[in-house]
């Protein structure tokens, strides 16, 4: 387990990074989504497809059916939908409202995640993941003492980030889905991410037409670089860990972002964090462990039930 957290954790990192492309670009919010998630499509599109044949020979061997590209789909559109969604509502919603609203507000993810997983999977957590998620969100709740500003002005914005992390959510809890029906990781990446450039690509058409200059220097370097290491790496390893990990290990992951973000920032523009940071911190860190914890211990049972 201790390996499968650490590749998480990479993801999560990965994903973080992506607020310095996302500065530096001048590609709307929306355009900036699309054409990420579409290079990352094309990357994993070779070895995706090649596992398509593999998926369809091995169902068929199991269901005497071999399944086509519709029933493939049926388990890929709507979680794809749902990351165009995200990456859409999430720009603007960030836009529209204060910093510390927006990150706040995403970072609900795991008061979230445990309804959506029981709905869906009727998995339902522990007591001991409760105790951490609530230790975890206390550090959530102090990192938005002094930086959320609750106003009209900003209620249109709050929303909007509200919805995207739901969106998030959705997205991935999706991923335990596929891994029911033996799709491959690869090709449901592949499928997830054409659906969502797609999705992301169509909602932004009315607010601003696409421009070639989007896909020229420098604008394309950082189109480049949020599709390496946010996408490829990022989003693609958060996928495989709710694939590898208990849904709630992950969403509490999820909470390490603004950790790194904050280091990110501090190396790349010198920004020093408020002093409600480091506390907060500490508070998820704590809340990760003894969620890790509880899972650990249900490991160990098993080694000892198998000897």
């Amino acid at each position: 387990m201790i390996f499968e957290v650490a590749v998480m954790l990479f993801g999560q990192f990965s994903a973080a990074t992506s607020i310095l492309m996302i500065k530096a670009s001048a590609v709307p919010p929306g355009y900036l989504g699309a054409y990420r998630l579409v290079f990352a499509a094309l990357l994993f599109a070779g070895p995706g497809f090649r596992r398509y044949r593999e998926w369809r020979r091995n169902m068929h061997e199991a269901t005497s059916r071999p399944p086509g590209l519709g029933q493939l789909l049926r388990y890929t559109w709507l979680p794809g939908i749902f990351l165009g969604l995200h990456f859409f509502t999430w720009n603007m919603g960030a836009r529209l409202t204060l910093a510390g609203n927006a990150t706040l507000v995403v970072n609900m993810i795991p008061l979230v995640m445990p309804i959506l997983m029981y709905i869906m999977h009727r998995i339902v957590p522990s007591r001991r993941e409760l105790l951490g998620s609530g230790v975890a969100m206390a550090g959530v709740g102090i990192l938005g003492v002094g930086s959320v500003q609750i106003s009209p002005e900003s209620a249109a914005g709050d929303l909007l980030c509200f919805v995207a992390m739901v969106f998030l959510a959705l997205y991935l809890i999706f991923a335990k889905t596929a891994q029911g029906v033996n799709i491959p990781l690869l090709l449901y990446l592949t499928m997830v991410y054409m659906v969502g450039s797609l999705t992301a690509f169509v909602i932004n058409l009315p607010f601003a037409p696409p421009a070639v200059d989007h896909l020229l220097p420098p604008q394309l370097w950082y189109i480049l670089g949020l599709t390496l290491v946010p996408t490829v790496l990022g989003h693609s390893l958060l996928n495989r860990a709710m694939q590898t990990l208990p849904s709630q290990v992950v969403s509490i992951g999820q909470l390490s972002q603004f950790i790194w973000a904050a280091l990110l920032a501090f190396l790349a523009f010198g920004e020093i964090p408020e002093p409600v940071f480091y506390p907060a911190s500490v508070f998820v860190l704590i809340g990760a462990g003894i969620t890790l914890s509880a899972h650990r211990k249900k490991s160990l049972v098993v080694k000892e039930k198998q000897q």
